[in-house]
Formats: structure tokens, sequence, C-alpha cells
């Protein structure tokens, strides 16, 4: 009589989702069985996916892993019909650190850089972008400074294959207003006469450009519209120069020139 090898089945249950991490794994549950009893076998099916070692899963990206459970059998048992299972891996969360930046001072044209930079938990590069572009603009880790206020900068990572995208981190940077100075240079003595005027030269200049304003310090000597001094009487007139400064501009500090009249 003939006895031939018996024809075994294996089990193999669903298995649970995984979430994506790098070098993560996670253990084959529950295991497969062979109605033989002998040990089942696994391998992956997806190797850009996920790898198999023992009972060991290793992920390698996100994405669907086919888990393979075999019995090859022996000398009392045919080899079993392959059983498989599919993981799907999910794309993992990622955050951003954004630490807090430095306060600036406005100056035209001027640029900061972004110090220290975001960082994302995926190793991916964090990209970034002004919410406030009326007070300043971005473009690399580069910040352009348009005006005094509250530039307010965002960091976003949009995820890949692996990732999700992360939620957006924003750092706030105050730019201060900018300091300026005003130039007025030394004015030419003048001679008394009734009613008579003059102008105000060399002008005077403040450094962000804006238009100096000038008072008489000295009413009772000469008094001042615009840029034209008029003379009331012989002495010393006192001219004062003045900037206010503006939305962008601390007011700067007033300088003075007396004319010998």
């Amino acid at each position: 009589v003939a006895i031939g090898k018996g024809a075994q089945t294996i089990n193999f249950g669903a298995q649970g989702n995984q979430t994506f991490s790098p070098g993560g794994t996670f253990a084959i549950n529950p295991v497969a069985t062979a109605s033989s009893g002998l040990a089942v076998v696994y391998s992956s099916q997806t190797g850009s996916v996920c790898t198999v070692s023992g009972t060991t899963v290793s992920m390698v990206g996100a994405g669907t892993c086919t888990i393979a459970a075999d019995q090859a059998g022996d000398s009392n048992w045919n080899a079993a019909g392959q059983a498989t299972q599919n993981v799907t891996i999910g794309k993992g969360t990622q955050t951003i650190t954004f630490p807090a930046q430095g306060n600036q001072t406005f100056s035209p044209g001027g640029t900061f850089a972004i110090n220290p930079t975001a960082t994302a938990s995926s190793n991916l590069v964090a990209g970034y972008s002004s919410l406030t572009t009326g007070v300043c603009t971005v473009s690399g880790t580069t910040v352009s400074i348009v005006s005094a206020g509250t530039c307010t900068i965002a960091a976003d990572q949009a995820g890949d294959a692996n990732w999700n995208v992360a939620s957006q981190a924003t750092q706030n940077v105050t730019i201060g207003k900018g300091a300026q100075a005003i130039t007025f240079g030394v004015q030419p003595g003048q001679t008394y006469a009734a009613g008579g005027m003059f102008t105000i030269n060399p002008q005077a200049t403040a450094s962000s450009n804006l238009a100096v304003v000038y008072s008489s310090q000295t009413a009772s000597v000469c008094t001042v519209s615009g840029s034209t001094v008029t003379m009331v009487a012989a002495g010393v007139c006192t001219i004062a120069a003045d900037q206010s400064g503006d939305a962008n501009w601390n007011a700067a500090t007033q300088l003075t020139q007396n004319i010998t009249i």
C-alpha cells in the first residue's frame, strides 16, 4: 500500500495596519499556522515597502506591504499553498520645530537670515514664506525688510511618499523703526535789511531721505517759513532742523545752526 504525503493548508489571519516611521518594525500578529503543525516561513513580496526577518517586518516606505506565508512540506507533507496578507503602512506624521527669531531694525533694502532654521521631524527640508508681505518678504532663508512692523514667517513641509504634510509653524520677528540722523551744514552770515530774506543753504538732509522741517529758535531775530528765513533784527539767528520720523523711522535728533545777522 503506497501512503502518499498529506496535504496541508496555511491559516494566515488579517494583520493590523501600521504607520510609517524610519527604521520602524512590527511583529506579524496573528502568526500563520499550518494544518500540518510544521513551522511557517514568511517573506515580503513588496521589498520597496517592507522586508521580513523571522516574524519581524521592517518598514522601508509607506504603501501596501504584502507578506507571504509558506510551508515547504517534509517527508510526510506536501508543500502548502502560499497564503498572503496585505498590511497598509500609512504615511508618517511629521512636525516642524521653528525656534524664536531675533528682532531686527528697519533699513531700506535690508535683509537678514532666518536663524535658527526650522527642522522637520521627518528630516525633510522646510520651506519658508511671509504671511505679512507688507512688512517682509522671504526667498529661501533670506528675509527682505519692506517696512517696520511685525514680520510673520511661516515654515512648511509638504511631505512626500512617506510623510504627510506637516502643520505649519510660524515665528514673529519685530522689525523696529530705523534710526535716522540729520546733516546740517554751516550757514553763512547775513546783513540786516528791513524785511530782508534769505534761503537756508546748504539744506539739511536726513539719512532716511525724509524731508527736513526748519524752525526759528530766536523769533526776535528771525522767522522761518519752509526754507526761507525772514530777518527781524540784527543778532544771532538760530535755525533748528527736525525730522519727526514716520512708520519706518524714529524721530531724528534736532540739529541747529547759528547765523549771524
